[in-house]
């Protein structure tokens, strides 16, 4: 069994997943917060990751409404035609977690403000890792 413990939560531009983008980077300014929650020590926790330009998040598809599994989705860009999931953004997955590539803005106390994002309000996050230090992105 694994046991994953939430991290904090995103505070989002974007409110439900429609007109929310379907990859990070794809709407630059689209700015959001990454909330950390008290209990994680965030003053403490978030020290050093301000000399870093991106972070990989890795967050929950909290909204996932799917009852089983589909091995071939229908991604809304390919017109009707399907593909495997695992070749695929797709929130339905076997297990329904996401990662996010997010430009890191700054760094405070108890939260991070990145931009590039494509996640909705109230997304759970699992955790963030450091991602390029002093290089433009990817």
């Amino acid at each position: 069994m694994v046991n994953l413990s939430i991290i904090g939560r995103i505070e989002s531009c974007y409110k439900d997943k429609f007109g929310t983008p379907r990859q990070p980077g794809l709407v630059p300014l689209a700015e959001g917060k990454i909330l950390i929650d008290a209990k994680w020590q965030p003053e403490i926790s978030l020290q050093g990751l301000q000399g870093f330009s991106y972070v990989w998040v890795i967050f929950l598809f909290h909204k996932n409404t799917n009852q089983r599994f589909h091995a071939k989705v229908h991604p809304p860009r390919l017109g009707g035609d399907s593909m495997g999931v695992f070749a695929t953004r797709s929130p339905h997955r076997p297990n329904p977690i996401g990662l996010s590539l997010l430009k890191l803005e700054s760094v405070h106390q108890d939260h991070l403000v990145v931009s590039g994002l494509d996640l909705i309000e109230g997304t759970p996050i699992l955790d963030i890792k450091p991602y390029l230090s002093e290089v433009e992105g990817p």
